[in-house]
C-alpha cells in the first residue's frame, strides 16, 4: 500500500507547484521570420500577475529540447502597472483589433495578450491600420518590461 501511495504523491507533485504559480498577466512572442532553421528563432515570454517572467527562446524550428533555452526574472510593480494602463487605454478586450486582410509573408513579427479582471486583450501580430497604434502601445509596454539584462537573449542576431 506505501509504494501506491507513494507514486500516487509523485505523480501529484508537479501539480502542487502549478497551483502556488501566480496567474499569467501577460505574454508576448517574436519570431525572426520564416528562415532556413540555422538562422531562425522565436521567443516566447510569459509575464505573471506576481512580476515574474519567463523567457524561452528557440532555435531553429524547434519548441522543445536543445534548441530551446528558459530564463527567469522578475519585472518591476511599475512595469506591471504600465502594462495595465497600456491595455486599458487601449480599449482592446471591447473592441478587438482587426487581423490585416493582407497578411504580411515572410517576416519577422510580435504578438501577445494582456489578462485584466478575466478581459483578454489581444495583441495581433498584423492588423489593419487603423488598429496599429493600439496594439503597438500594449506590445511597447511589454517590450519595456522586460529585464535589460535578457536583450542579448531575446535578440540572438
Amino acid at each position: 500500500m506505501k509504494p501506491i501511495l507513494m507514486a500516487g504523491l509523485l505523480a501529484l507533485a508537479p501539480l502542487a507547484s502549478l497551483a502556488d504559480e501566480s496567474p499569467i498577466f501577460a505574454t508576448y512572442g517574436t519570431s525572426n521570420g520564416s528562415l532556413p532553421p540555422e538562422f531562425a528563432w522565436d521567443n516566447d515570454v510569459t509575464i505573471h500577475e506576481d512580476g515574474k517572467i519567463e523567457i524561452r527562446h528557440c532555435t531553429g524550428y524547434e519548441t522543445e529540447g536543445p534548441g530551446c533555452k528558459t530564463r527567469k526574472g522578475k519585472v518591476t510593480e511599475e512595469d506591471i502597472a504600465a502594462i495595465r494602463v497600456a491595455a486599458l487605454a487601449s480599449d482592446l478586450a471591447e473592441k478587438p483589433a482587426t487581423r490585416s486582410p493582407d497578411p504580411m509573408v515572410g517576416g519577422g513579427g510580435d504578438w501577445g495578450a494582456v489578462f485584466i479582471d478575466g478581459q483578454e486583450y489581444k495583441l495581433l501580430w498584423d492588423t489593419i491600420p487603423e488598429d496599429a497604434d493600439r496594439v503597438e502601445a500594449v506590445k511597447a509596454a511589454i517590450r519595456a518590461a522586460i529585464p535589460p539584462k535578457f536583450e542579448s537573449f531575446m535578440h540572438p542576431d
